[in-house]
């Protein structure tokens, strides 16, 4: 996982950083829950669109997504824009909506960039429908054990789950907490995976080959076995390393999707466990 950068680029992170992209899209995923399939969607913070793409998959919804960052809005109608999906470059304080037009409004990892938060949320509160949806994350201050300075620097402040109940609650009168977290398959998977790397690491002939893949191998764990196995297939059999570079060609685009697919299932959010939970998702109604 890169660290600390202010937006992620779909372009390079699904090539390297699987479980990355998976994670933020799995909020999208489980935000489109909650939409009606008839809606007007703002998207606030929408950086390059990705997430705002996947909410336009149901037929009659309408989704804005807005940024300040002229490059990710550009970008984002570049690649998204539709008759239903379209790109406007704005701050979060002053939304670019009329008073009570808007069905929904999703904020993902946004309001912890802003000044004024209160601002946000009062902006949201303003644009929204009666019974209107607010949906909203943020990295959790008791996992990332920020203090008053955030360590990473595109961060204004970080939330505890009462602070950002509280700040919610003063303009919401319904505020659902979920945290999002590793499902239990993959944590016992992850157990099993640590497991097999140390008996793997205990054979003297495979010791430095095993030592030598893992120091390389991308973080995400789901995809260590089967890289391990390539490995030590072209190792152990003398494989051409070029028919193993053609062979990954053209596997490539197969490979992406059946990554990001599993690393979406990996990840769950869910009304409990929300203390340990690295990242919060709040649900809101007016």
């Amino acid at each position: 996982m890169f660290k600390h950068e202010e937006r992620l680029n779909p372009e390079q992170c699904f090539a390297d950083h699987y479980a990355t992209f998976a994670e933020y899209l799995g909020r999208y995923e489980f935000a489109s829950r909650f939409l009606p399939p008839r809606a007007t969607v703002l998207d606030v913070g929408c950086g390059c669109g990705y997430g705002a793409a996947h909410l336009a998959d149901a037929p009659d919804r309408r989704i804005i997504g807005l940024d300040q960052a002229l490059d990710a809005t550009s970008y984002a109608r570049k690649r998204y824009g539709s008759s239903r999906l379209s790109f406007v470059t704005g701050g979060a304080t002053v939304l670019p909506a009329k008073s009570g037009s808007l069905d929904a409004v999703i904020a993902m990892e946004l309001i912890e960039h802003v000044e004024d938060d209160k601002a946000v949320v009062s902006e949201v509160r303003r644009v929204l429908k009666p019974g209107g949806l607010f949906i909203v994350s943020t990295p959790n201050r008791l996992v990332t054990g920020s203090g008053d300075k955030p360590a990473n620097p595109f961060h204004v402040r970080e939330y505890t789950p009462d602070e950002l109940t509280r700040l919610l609650q003063q303009a919401f009168n319904q505020t659902s907490l979920y945290g999002q977290a590793f499902t239990p398959a993959f944590r016992a998977h992850q157990e099993n995976m640590a497991r097999i790397w140390h008996n793997l690491s205990l054979i003297p002939v495979l010791y430095d080959q095993v030592h030598a893949l893992r120091s390389r191998l991308d973080r995400y764990e789901r995809l260590t076995g089967l890289a391990l196995l390539r490995r030590l297939k072209r190792w152990l059999l003398s494989e051409p390393q070029e028919q193993a570079e053609d062979r990954a060609d053209l596997n490539r685009e197969f490979r992406h999707a059946q990554a990001l697919l599993a690393g979406m299932a990996d990840r769950t959010v869910v009304p409990y466990e929300v203390e340990r939970a690295a990242v919060l998702v709040a649900v809101c109604r007016t």
